[in-house]
């Protein structure tokens, strides 16, 4: 019995995985989401429902399997503080400085894997312990705290 549970917690974050993956694709801005001010408020109510998408997927997989509070707690604050700066008027500028602006802004708080961030988590992770201090370094983006959770 322990083995298929296993088996199915990991059949499950595959399904998981790819689900994010998706998502993440998705979130992707188009010129289409700056023609006028409509797109723009439509653009940005997506990316947050998919970001609560991603959240709600990752806290799937946090309770699958046996994710240190302190990591679940800092990934929290992360999802809060992302979608306080989406709507707040920070990000809002970011809209109005166009498509670029806006891909910088997903990268550096949503996507990116930093190559250092991922080197520190496979030196940080051992097996089945974790040992998350002065090895791993500080996760930025969603995808960082993704990494983490893969690498348990």
């Amino acid at each position: 019995m322990i083995k298929e549970e296993k088996y199915q917690k990991i059949e499950n974050f595959f399904k998981k995985d790819l689900e994010i993956k998706q998502i993440l694709n998705t979130i992707i801005p188009t010129e289409a989401d700056f023609y006028d001010e409509e797109s723009k408020i439509r653009y940005t109510d997506k990316l947050i429902k998919e970001i609560n998408k991603i959240a709600f997927l990752i806290q799937q997989i946090i309770n699958d399997f046996n994710i240190p509070d302190h990591i679940k707690e800092t990934f929290a604050t992360k999802i809060k503080q992302i979608e306080q700066n989406i709507n707040g008027s920070e990000f809002y500028n970011t809209l109005n400085q166009g498509l670029l602006k806006t891909l910088q802004y997903i990268k550096s708080n949503i996507s990116d894997l930093r190559p250092e961030f991922v080197d520190s988590v496979r030196k940080g992770f051992k097996g089945y312990y974790l040992f998350y201090g002065e090895n791993v370094e500080t996760p930025i983006t969603i995808m960082n705290f993704y990494t983490i959770y893969i690498a348990t």
